[in-house]
Order: structure tokens, then C-alpha cells, then sequence
């Protein structure tokens, strides 16, 4: 069996790349007691590590947490029934280290614990020995994979890797564990060559990514690819900053920006499809009484394909403007003396422009409720006012453009149908269940600014570091959760959600959505919008830009970012492409990632590596 390290780590002068690559071809053997189910529902479950094994290598507890991050690290004797785990996996690669672990696991038991304890183990044979200790564990998983055992069997415990059903042993019949088998429910981590892909060809990759560093294009940036179940380059490249300060480190959190209308909103709005609580055809009439006749005759299809004729957008910052602070215009096309101010490549604002007063404060306080940034809150009044604004927006014939309303739309839809807040729902509805946790709205609230990538340097606005706060200007204006933006994530995580759409709505043996209704979703529906409900996908029209490259099928689907952020499915390959990076940070009208082209050709590369 080749020999596969956990951690690739190669340097090109700032590039920093984290490559894992782990075995995903192999058969561990798998014995249980009838009862034993393979873990599936993950919403609240606990998972405690006890590794007993004298040689702790490979690090067990980091890809564990990769599956499943709040798995924790405990030694079986320091238990009690009030913090007991749902599962105790205990690591083990000897009779002694077994035999250890068996009888801590038996006190635990005899106090009362209802804990399903699993035993990962190398170098097992069929002694009589062995029985006595056996019967302490609920499940037990066997490699004999060398330095690669621990890797395949924790990757096995959690489904990565399909697991046959294994001979009769008299030791584990003794024990009272059956042979059994469980299926691949979730991503592996293997090499390209397994899933019939070049690794020399997508070490291509490198280049691009160090051109676009060295043009200044994006700091840094995370790309993942998958396929065939198996995540197979996840690699990180450069800083979260120009300063060089901060690597980029996997476990980072980028602003999606419109990313989120894919992964956030959509899943939810299809759930409510699944259970008919939603059709293509109702209209914003049938859930808000109080718009206008005409918004009340916009349909859900209209807003998941862009067709709805509202605009693109509010103008955020100029509703928060005291338009007597400076005189009129405030705007010109032209850089002058005093327009330094840089909205767009040819927009420029004036100098000195005041916000209006009594509705930001730099603490929060009672009157000033709402979180925009970490360093700046509204009142109560203003966040029903912006409200009030997209109400009264105005709306155009029903020709496609794109608009961040229509998802502000679906995100009230979602609420007003459930009761509760989008992110609370994101939440219990998809991370939950699929086991997600770096894929959160609002990510301050739970963890560290340091593991989140900063975005824009806002000079006029909310004058600060965008830092761990929703870029976009309406969402941060609506407390950080929208419709249209403000998931932060990590690539594997994206990854778990893009397998849940090539598995048409299962992932972990949690089916969240129907499979016509994945398809229906991600298919295009007619000849003048190149969209699918909701989805974006590949042009086929001449003359259009395409949103990736022109090779990947016309059945795949996925989403961009405003942040610099892609998120690719296609199912005819088989294959997830997800590129993170923070091209806006620090100045968000930096197009260099757009105008190079640099996420279509690394997405050409991965096409290029496919060779079966």
C-alpha cells in the first residue's frame, strides 16, 4: 500500500500550501454488537477521543475534527455521567493498550454511562486473549494499513470509507461483536490518482495562484477540490493580508458574500419545496399582505432566477448619509480634488460626507440594539427603516437582473414560514444534521478574529478593518444575516454541502432534500436566463461572460462571490471546485481576480487533471 502523509507542506517563496492527502481505497474490518448503528444525525452529538496508544502518530484528534470539530480529547478515567459523550472512540494498537482502555471503559459503564464506545486498532490477531478486553467496546474497527491504519479507521468510523462485511473471528464472537458492514456516507481524503486525476497536472495550480499573489490579484486563498467522494487537493496559499503577517491556514473562515444565496438560503428554501409549504408559483402576495399590488404579483420563480424586476440593490450607504454635510453632487466620474473616494473604476465619491446623526453608535447600548460591524451599532428605528426601503424599492419590467433583494425576499419567506431567524435555521436544518460547524453566520460569536480572513479596509463607511463581520453593506445594515450574504466559511466544509448536492440531498446517511428536487433546482429552465432556481450555471449563449470554465458541463451549478469566492458542483465529472479568497482586502474595487481570469483557469486545470 503506498505510504500517504497526512500533511503535505511545500513552500514557493510567500506561498504557503497545506495539502492533505490521506487513503481513501482501502478495507478496514468492522465488528459490532447488533445493536450498533454507523453514526449519522450528527445535530448535538458528542464524540470524545481517548488515544492509548503509546506512539500517539498520526494525530488521530486533527482529522477527527475535520469530520466533526467539536470532537473532543479525553482520557476514559476523568469521565463522569454528567459530561458523558455520545461516543467514546478509543485509539488503541496493542493487546496491553487495549486491555488498559477495556477496564477504564468498564468503570465507566458500571456507573451507569449509556456511552457507545468504538475501538480503533492496528496489529490485532485472533488470540484467545483478546476476547476479555473486546467486551468492553460496542464497535471495534480493524486495519492492518502500517502507518496508515489510524487514518483509514478514523476515517472509517465516520463513513469516509466503505466498510465490507469481514470474516467470522472467534475472539470477536466471544465478545459478543458480529461482523458487519457500513457504507461510504461521507468525503474521503485520498490523492488525485485514485479518483483517476493528474496530481502533477493540478500541481499547476501553483503558478496561477503564485501569479495572482504577485500581481496583487488576492493575498491568499483556499482551494479545494473533490471527486468520487474524496477530497483530494485542499490547498492554502499565501496570507490573509499583503503585510505577509498571517498565513492562510485551512481552518480559516472567508466571507462567501454571494456564495451564501447557495448555501445558506437555497437548501432552506428547498426544504420548504420538500414539504410543501412552497411553490414555484406563489407569489410575495401570499406571504406579505401589506406590498404593493405589483411586488404582491412577483413569483418564487421569478426570484430565484433573477427575473423579478427589482433592483439590484439598495444604496446602503447613502441612506445613511446627512445629505446637508456636503453640497451636491456627491458623485463623480472623474478623480478630482474632491472626489478621492473610489466606489467603482469609474465612480468616485466626494470627500468629508457625514453620517446622519442619532443612528450609529460606536458601543452598543439600548438605544443602539443592532451589531453593523464589531465597532458600530444601530438603533432599532434605522434597521426598520432599511426594511422599509427594500419594501418600497422600485421595480422594472421582468427581464433578468441580478438583485440581492430577490434573496432578502426568500430569506423573509424562510422566517416568516418557520418563526425564527435565517442563521438559527441554517443551523438546525443543514450544519446541524451534516455535522458543519466552521459555515456560520455571524462567526464572532464563535471564534477567535484571528481564524477569519478580513476583507475590506471601508475608509468612508464604517471607517475600520472589515473583520470579522459581512462585507456587503445591506447585510451588515441587517445585523450580519441575509439572504444574499453573510455565511463565512471554510473550504471542507463548502465541500460536505457540495457532496450533499452530487449525492441529490444525502450526505452521512441524512437525507436533507429530495432528489427531484435537487434536480429540479440545479437544471436550467429556459433559453434567455442561463440560471437555474436560485443556482447559477455555465453561459451557453454567445457573447455572454461565463461565470467558469468553458469546460465544465452544461448540467453543473454553483455560485460566486463578490468576496472572491467560487463555489462549483458538477455532476457529469462528478467533481466539487471550491476557491476561497479575500480579493477585496484591502480595497474592494481591486478586479485583478475577475480581469486575469485566475478562478476560470485554475478551474480549467482540474478539468485538465481528469483522466478517467
Amino acid at each position: 500500500m503506498k505510504r500517504i502523509a497526512t500533511a503535505i507542506f511545500l513552500i514557493f517563496n510567500i506561498i504557503q500550501i497545506i495539502d492533505a492527502q490521506l487513503p481513501s481505497q482501502v478495507s478496514p474490518a468492522m465488528y459490532a454488537v447488533p445493536s450498533y448503528r454507523y453514526i449519522a444525525e450528527m445535530t448535538d452529538v458528542r464524540i470524545a477521543l481517548a488515544d492509548c496508544r503509546t506512539n500517539t502518530e498520526p494525530d488521530i484528534a486533527q482529522l477527527m475534527r475535520r469530520y466533526y470539530e467539536p470532537t473532543i480529547l479525553v482520557h476514559p478515567s476523568i469521565l463522569s455521567n454528567k459530561q458523558q459523550p455520545d461516543y467514546m472512540i478509543v485509539a488503541a494498537s496493542s493487546i496491553v493498550e487495549t486491555t488498559t482502555a477495556a477496564n477504564m471503559i468498564r468503570q465507566y459503564k458500571n456507573a451507569g454511562s449509556k456511552v457507545r464506545c468504538v475501538l480503533l486498532l492496528s496489529n490485532y490477531d485472533d488470540n484467545d486473549a483478546w476476547s476479555e478486553a473486546l467486551t468492553a467496546f460496542d464497535a471495534v474497527f480493524i486495519s492492518f494499513a502500517g502507518d496508515d491504519a489510524f487514518d483509514e479507521l478514523t476515517q472509517a468510523f465516520f463513513g469516509g470509507i466503505a466498510v465490507a462485511k469481514a470474516d467470522e473471528d472467534p475472539a470477536m464472537s466471544a465478545a459478543g461483536l458480529l461482523p458487519m458492514a457500513q457504507p461510504k456516507t461521507r468525503l474521503a481524503y485520498s490523492t488525485p490518482e485514485t479518483v483517476g486525476m493528474n496530481s502533477e497536472t493540478l500541481n499547476q495550480i501553483d503558478n496561477v495562484v503564485k501569479k495572482m499573489i504577485d500581481n496583487k490579484a488576492a493575498p491568499g486563498c483556499a482551494i479545494l477540490v473533490a471527486r468520487h467522494g474524496a477530497i483530494v487537493f485542499n490547498r492554502c496559499y499565501g496570507h490573509t493580508q499583503y503585510d505577509r503577517q498571517t498565513a492562510v491556514t485551512s481552518d480559516m473562515l472567508y466571507d462567501l458574500a454571494s456564495v451564501t444565496k447557495a448555501t445558506a438560503t437555497l437548501p432552506i428554501i428547498m426544504r420548504l419545496f420538500d414539504n410543501n409549504k412552497l411553490q414555484i408559483d406563489n407569489t410575495l402576495g401570499d406571504f406579505f399582505h401589506t406590498l404593493d399590488s405589483i411586488k404582491r404579483d412577483i413569483t418564487i420563480e421569478q426570484l430565484l432566477m433573477h427575473q423579478s424586476g427589482l433592483a439590484a440593490g439598495i444604496p446602503a450607504f447613502m441612506m445613511c448619509v446627512d445629505s446637508t454635510s456636503k453640497p451636491l453632487p456627491f458623485y463623480s466620474r472623474y478623480r478630482k480634488s474632491n472626489f478621492t473616494i473610489q466606489l467603482e473604476p469609474r465612480l468616485y465619491l466626494r470627500n468629508g460626507l457625514k453620517l446622519k446623526n442619532g443612528i450609529f453608535s460606536t458601543e452598543r447600548n439600548e438605544q443602539y440594539c443592532h451589531e453593523v460591524t464589531e465597532q458600530l451599532f444601530e438603533t432599532d428605528s434605522f434597521r426598520c427603516f432599511v426594511n422599509t426601503t427594500i419594501d418600497n424599492v422600485r421595480v422594472g419590467k421582468p427581464n433578468y437582473t441580478y438583485s440581492d433583494l430577490n434573496f432578502i425576499f426568500l430569506q423573509r419567506i424562510v422566517e416568516q414560514t418557520y418563526g425564527t431567524t435565517l442563521d438559527t435555521l441554517f443551523d438546525l436544518m443543514i450544519a446541524k444534521p451534516l455535522g458543519i460547524s466552521r459555515l456560520t453566520y455571524r462567526p464572532m460569536r464563535r471564534y477567535k478574529q484571528r481564524v477569519i480572513v478580513p476583507t475590506e479596509n471601508d475608509i468612508y463607511f464604517r471607517h475600520q478593518q472589515i473583520w470579522g463581520t459581512v462585507h456587503d453593506q445591506t447585510a451588515a445594515l441587517l445585523g450580519g444575516v441575509a439572504g444574499n450574504a453573510g455565511l463565512f466559511g471554510t473550504a471542507e466544509e463548502l465541500a460536505k454541502l457540495g457532496q450533499l448536492f452530487l449525492n441529490k440531498g444525502i450526505y452521512g446517511g441524512v437525507r436533507l432534500i429530495k432528489t427531484s428536487t435537487v434536480e429540479e433546482f440545479t437544471r436550467r429552465h429556459n433559453d434567455n436566463n442561463r440560471r437555474g432556481y436560485g443556482f447559477d450555471k455555465p453561459e451557453f449563449r454567445d457573447g455572454k461572460i461565463n461565470p467558469v470554465t468553458d469546460m465544465a458541463s452544461p448540467n453543473s451549478f454553483g455560485h460566486t462571490g463578490f468576496s472572491g469566492t467560487l463555489f462549483w458542483i458538477d455532476p457529469d465529472y462528478d467533481l466539487i471546485f471550491i476557491f476561497l479568497s479575500n480579493r477585496i482586502c484591502p480595497n474592494p474595487y481591486n478586479n485583478k481576480l475577475t480581469s486575469t481570469n485566475v478562478r476560470s483557469d485554475i478551474h480549467t486545470i482540474v478539468y485538465q487533471s481528469i483522466t478517467e
